[in-house]
């Protein structure tokens, strides 16, 4: 038999030692296989032998919350004895796809562990718990986008201080350098002084955030940058190769990295900010493709390059920084910016030849001394939001209705005889508002032939649309039905015929010019009204063929007028026969012979 002490020590259990065999690094996504190890000192018996892998998100504080990534159990030995010795048993695992990385950090922490138990039956348990380090799946081909951030949607149209910032790729890897490009606008009173760069990371778990890591770097404005706006200042921020955290987003938990860029100058009260959303990634593997790319342009580059591409979408050419553009019908159009003092504005201008219909179109609210038409135009919300003054308020209903559908209802303009505007509060740095308001004037520039066309005559002329239609049959040219004149050609000079109308709407005569293909000498200037009694000494300068034509007119004309270009003569307010204007055009030119026989070195 034994002693009792050799009995005591028969019946006393010694539980094994514990080893684990695991990668040194696992994969969010990946399968592992795990050994474990029990190395008994004696013959044993056991329950069972049993791995269990955990994952958990963990807030820092006593009110977070905790979140499962992972639970799997793996039963390696159940109701056996264990040899004295060495044992050993395998086990696979499986990390899901979406698994965070291993994260020590200061609102929530992730992390990752074996719990290796072996249970023995009236006996304490042998148990040890193993920290697995996971990260997240290697990403070879990563793909980031080259971006343009700016401070503010509406500082640079107020000329308030603006910054704009251009990043070669919202991606990077830990160990290389953010590159990209900065460029200021409307620095009053001060010039940038400096460009301050910071590559900031938070962490955000439920409503709790903090920051993880701050980086930065300060790049002095070159000297183009001092005195012109817009000018480009390049910066290149690396970021650390041993960064503690990298960019992930999982099961609710944030990391998250941002480059805030800031211009300072002396004189600025605030500075102008903007925060860049970046992804950092874990340092590249051998092999990983960079990161790195070519930042977008920026500043005034930017704009010219979006300006140039929009030209060629709508239409139209970019010049000098205008986009402009000649249409059907001798119908101009341009766009430019136009900074003024209390901001900077988008500002469209089509014109065109004269419709001759007295209109004054305005926005409501706009001082000024002109009388108003009392009627309705377009629709009661159009009409409310403008002003509107014609000769004839019959002849411009059907024009401003055209000129609404095609700018649109909602937009508001301003509009006469030669130019119609448009003007957006916007200062031009994106493509939206630019193509917008360049394919609102093209569209007008478009509509506007037709619309032209369909004008109807002042009331007061219908009777004598017959006999004006025979003139510009006799000119070669075309009737304009607006204020019921003609271009064309007489004898080979360029002839216009225009009725004249006064401010109250009623014909105050007929204007009859011929334009010299060479020039008037500026000697042979003169001008002569029916009021004054003589014709007047400027005649006198004229050469005796000249003289005699202008003489004769004293009789039956109402103005007698030369210039550099034209000679012209303004009959009475009474209905105009033809003989008597073709008559007129034959004296016009029979004038610019005789003053072109004098006129030049041969004279």
């Amino acid at each position: 038999m034994l002693a009792h002490g050799a009995l005591a020590v028969a019946i006393l259990k010694r539980r094994p030692r514990i080893s684990l065999h695991a990668p040194s690094v696992l994969f969010a996504g990946s399968t592992f296989e795990v050994e474990v190890v029990l190395d008994a000192p004696k013959r044993i018996d056991v329950d069972f032998v049993q791995l269990e892998l955990h994952g958990r998100i963990a807030g820092m504080s006593s009110r977070s919350r905790t979140a499962v990534i992972v639970g799997q159990r793996a039963r390696l030995l159940e109701g056996a004895t264990l040899p004295r010795g060495r044992w050993s048993g395998r086990a696979r695992f499986s990390l899901p796809a979406d698994a965070p990385p291993t994260h020590p950090g200061r609102v929530a922490t992730v992390g990752y562990a074996l719990d290796t138990h072996v249970s023995i039956p009236w006996w304490p348990d042998a148990r040890e718990v193993f920290v697995l380090p996971v990260r997240a799946a290697p990403e070879h081909a990563v793909a980031g986008e080259p971006r343009v951030y700016v401070s503010s949607t509406t500082a640079a149209a107020a000329r308030q201080p603006y910054l704009e910032l251009s990043l070669a790729s919202d991606v990077v890897r830990m160990g290389e350098p953010i590159d990209g490009a900065a460029a200021l606008f409307n620095f009053p009173g001060g010039a940038p002084h400096e460009l301050e760069l910071e590559l900031v990371a938070t962490e955000r778990w439920g409503i709790a955030s903090s920051e993880l890591a701050r980086y930065g770097l300060r790049v002095p404005a070159p000297k183009e940058a001092l005195s012109v706006e817009g000018a480009p200042i390049h910066f290149s921020l690396r970021v650390p190769r041993d960064a503690s955290f990298a960019s992930f987003t999982s099961h609710g938990l944030d990391v998250a990295w941002k480059l805030v860029a800031r211009a300072h100058a002396r004189a600025w009260r605030a500075s102008p900010e903007v925060p860049a959303p970046i992804r950092v990634l874990p340092p590249a593997e051998a092999g990983a493709p960079s990161t790195r790319g070519t930042a977008p342009l920026v500043g005034n580059a930017r704009i010219g390059a979006l300006w140039g591409a929009l030209a060629n979408d709508v239409g139209l050419v970019l010049v000098d920084g205008e986009l402009s553009g000649v249409m059907e019908g001798g119908v101009r159009v341009s766009i430019a910016r136009d900074v003024r003092a209390d901001g900077v504005r988008l500002v469209s201008r089509v014109t065109y030849p004269s419709l001759g219909l007295g209109l004054f179109v305005e926005e409501a609210g706009v001082l000024s001394a002109i009388s108003w038409t009392e009627r309705t135009f377009v629709s009661d919300a159009w009409s409310s939001r403008h002003r509107v003054r014609a000769r004839e308020p019959a002849q411009v209903e059907a024009l401003l209705a055209a000129v609404a559908a095609a700018a649109g209802r909602e937009t508001n303009l301003t509009m006469t005889d030669t130019e119609l505007t448009l003007v957006a509060r916007d200062a031009g740095t994106t493509d939206r508002a630019v193509r917008a308001l360049a394919r609102r004037a093209v569209t007008i520039a478009h509509a506007l032939p037709e619309a032209r066309a369909a004008i109807p005559p002042p009331l007061c002329m219908s009777p004598e649309l017959g006999d004006w239609r025979t003139l510009a049959t006799l000119l070669s040219g075309r009737l304009e039905l607006g204020d019921v004149s003609v271009v064309g050609r007489y004898a080979g000079h360029e002839a216009i015929v225009r009725t004249l109308w006064s401010s109250d709407g009623t014909r105050r005569g007929t204007s009859v010019s011929l334009a010299s293909d060479v020039g008037i000498d500026e000697s042979y200037v003169l001008g002569w009204e029916r009021d004054q009694d003589e014709v007047g000494p400027d005649v006198a300068r004229l050469p005796k063929a000249a003289r005699t034509i202008v003489t004769g007119w004293r009789g039956s004309a109402e103005e007698i007028r030369i210039n550099a270009t034209y000679a012209t003569v303004i009959l009475s307010p009474a209905p105009p026969v033809i003989r008597h204007v073709t008559t007129t055009l034959t004296a016009l030119a029979e004038l610019l012979t005789a003053l072109r026989a004098e006129t030049g070195p041969y004279r």
